[in-house]
């Protein structure tokens, strides 16, 4: 398959009597008739399970072909089918979950009793008010619309149907690119991080997938069935495609942090230079024109830096920078996770993950490639775990060493942290219990020409200044270059990670692995990955921004 059509599922039986059958369709045609501004054209869901056969014939006059998701027992579609997933299980809400998670909309047809072909199209509803699908259904009694929103009988407003196609034409899944602001002293601040990394043996190497098949271009998917491998590599493209501009702006906005972690001890050292090199300087053989000029140009220095940190918490293209970054990993990881599960007609619940506008766009890149012919079974339910296996084990190994990497820093971090805080906290006392001494006891005497007890005060004085400022470098450089969230959440994950890595071999271990269960895998993996793991950096960078000194 190759399309991007809006997937309308249906639902329900069309009414018997003729005058009821045609107030319904002729609503379903008003509906149509406004999702016609999507663009591409419908395609159709159905199960069998849920739609009624009197849609086929409907279906047939306007042209509009389906695909099908059946379960143990389905009859074949009547109408013209584009494909089928077939799922090896009696229970009906299996194919329930797979048409919330496809559709773009569910278009049902109800009588308002819950007991309607078993209860089948009230349970429909019910999933999609519980998954967030969009959802309209005609009362067959009334022929009125409704609309499924905080409960099922919210009457149907023009602009919920519309608010449906502006998600759908959120434009392709592309990769947000690179501002192009230019941030002064970018590539500097990118060679110190790098530097100050490579210090600690921290710096991030490149990887490639050691474990994770499914991410590398010696696999392939085509003994797993007609169709897994396109989709699995239209997937796998914008995955690396997505991870790549992830990276580069990972860096650019990795620099900006280190900048503004390490400039204000830099603008204090400046500072001190301005307010004390005359004096210190003045036990040398250097003019006092020569001093006054150093002294200046400190505070010159001083200023400039206190400027620049200004000057990126106004520019627009550093957060720019920061926003793309974060939508980019966002989505790459929603796709590693896609890559693992789509094939195999596993759905993923998009819209939990993602919000509706973004969920359109991961649906229809899902439905481009998507198998003609997928059947999940027993069979193709051990080999999605084993890939799931492979992908577990390949996060836990990046988790486990990132982990260590951030480890070595904050070691460091902390333990400089605490030794120069120490020293300079003493130095505070010292230079106070000075005050009271030179007060009292003037130091008689010169330095080269230079008043000692003037001297003493202003080396004091500086090392009371810049001794603190050193330590809380070391502090702010920790916290602003999340050095120790990194720490803190590679090792969280990492566990996390392991849980659900042994909660997935429990499964490969049984003699059978039960389709019905893949549902929950699929949630489990996607909440640890994405809504623990992505979302919780997503909020902790999102919520950063560069302030002045």
């Amino acid at each position: 398959m190759n399309d991007t059509h809006f997937q309308l599922a249906l639902g329900g039986d069309l009414p018997e009597a003729a005058d009821q059958a045609a107030l319904v369709l002729e609503q379903a045609g008003a509906v149509l008739e406004t999702l016609g501004e999507a663009g591409n054209g419908l395609q159709l869901l159905i199960s069998p399970s849920y739609t009624g056969e009197g849609w086929a014939s409907w279906a047939g006059t306007r042209g509009l072909k389906a695909f099908g998701v059946l379960k143990d027992g389905d009859a074949p579609w009547p109408g013209e089918s584009v494909g089928t997933l077939v799922i090896d299980t009696a229970i009906r809400s299996a194919a329930g979950e797979a048409l919330c998670n496809a559709a773009d909309l569910v278009l049902a047809v109800w009588d308002e009793d819950v007991a309607q072909r078993f209860g089948a199209v009230w349970e429909l509803i019910e999933l999609c008010r519980r998954h967030g699908t969009p959802c309209v259904w005609i009362s067959s009694r009334t022929g009125t619309l409704y609309w499924v929103g905080s409960s099922c009988f919210e009457e149907l407003e023009p602009e919920k149907l519309r608010s449906v196609i502006t998600a759908y034409g959120s434009g392709p899944l592309e990769p947000a690119p690179d501002t192009q602001t230019r941030i002064p002293l970018l590539k500097l601040g990118q060679t110190l991080r790098r530097a100050f990394l490579n210090k600690y043996r921290a710096e991030k190497a490149e990887t490639t997938p050691e474990k994770d098949s499914l991410l590398l271009d010696s696999f392939s998917m085509e003994s797993e069935g007609a169709g897994c491998e396109p989709a699995r590599r239209k997937l796998l493209d914008k995955f690396r495609a997505f991870d790549k501009a992830a990276v580069g702006l990972n860096s650019q906005y990795q620099a900006v942090t280190y900048w503004r972690a390490v400039l204000p001890f830099l603008a204090t050292v400046f500072l001190a230079v301005g307010f004390y090199a005359e004096t210190i300087l003045s036990v040398t053989s250097m003019s006092s024109g020569l001093r006054a000029a150093v002294a200046g140009t400190g505070f010159l220095i001083h200023g400039l830096l206190n400027l620049y940190v200004f000057f990126l918490s106004r520019n627009r293209g550093v957060k720019e920078k920061q926003r793309a970054f974060i939508e980019n990993r966002y989505k790459a990881e929603i796709l590693r996770v896609l890559i693992h599960l789509a094939p195999y007609g596993i759905g993923v619940d998009l819209r939990t993950m993602c919000g509706e506008s973004d969920a359109a766009a991961f649906r229809r890149l899902a439905a481009e490639d998507r198998p003609s012919e997928q059947k999940l079974d027993a069979a193709s339910s051990r080999t999605a775990l084993g890939h799931i296996d492979e992908m577990l084990q390949d996060q836990i190994s990046y988790h486990r060493a990132s982990a260590e990497r951030y480890s070595r820093v904050v070691t460091s971090l902390d333990r400089w942290n605490k030794v120069i805080f120490t020293v300079g906290f003493v130095t505070v006392i010292l230079r106070a219990l000075l005050q009271f001494y030179v007060s009292l006891f003037p130091l008689v005497g010169s330095i080269n020409g230079a008043d000692l007890n003037g001297y003493v005060r202003s080396f004091a004085n500086m090392a009371a200044l810049l001794l603190p400022g050193w330590a809380s470098y070391f502090a702010t450089k920790m916290n602003l270059c999340n050095f120790r969230y990194n720490l803190d959440n590679h090792t969280r994950m990492g566990t996390r990670l392991t849980a659900v890595l042994n909660r997935v071999r429990g499964l490969e271990e049984r003699e059978s692995v039960p389709v019905d269960v893949m549902g929950f895998v699929a949630e489990d993996v996607s909440r640890s990955m994405i809504q623990e793991d992505t979302m919780a950096w997503e909020h902790k960078l999102g919520d950063f921004s560069v302030t002045a000194l």
